[in-house]
């Protein structure tokens, strides 16, 4: 439905559900399905939640610095316990904010 509203619809359906877009799309719709009522509110819900993370999308490169000076900012005795420690620098902050196609699932190891 998304790719045909869009003028996006391919002939390959396996190419489409492939393209980076569509994927991000498909995981906003699988956190979203216990909680809408009906596949059209599944629809309109997802479809708007993607068109914000759109949005958003130009400014997830600074997200890894900004979230450095916020968490010195609002709670410096915890960043530095992590600083100390070496476990800021092992965070992955940039895959979190840059890898949104897979939306952070699996990222922390155990």
């Amino acid at each position: 439905m998304k790719s045909l509203e869009s003028g996006n619809l391919k002939l390959n359906y396996q190419h489409q559900l492939g393209s980076h877009d569509n994927l991000i799309f498909i995981r906003i719709c699988e956190a979203l399905v216990r909680i809408a009522e009906s596949e059209s509110d599944l629809y309109w819900i997802s479809k708007g939640f993607f068109q914000l993370f759109l949005s958003f999308r130009p400014y997830l490169r600074t997200l890894a610095a900004y979230t450095d000076k916020v968490m010195l900012k609002e709670d410096e005795k915890l960043y530095q316990y992590l600083v100390d420690h070496n476990i800021w620098k092992d965070l992955p902050l940039e895959t979190w904010f840059m890898n949104y196609s897979h939306c952070h699932r699996g990222e922390l190891l155990d």
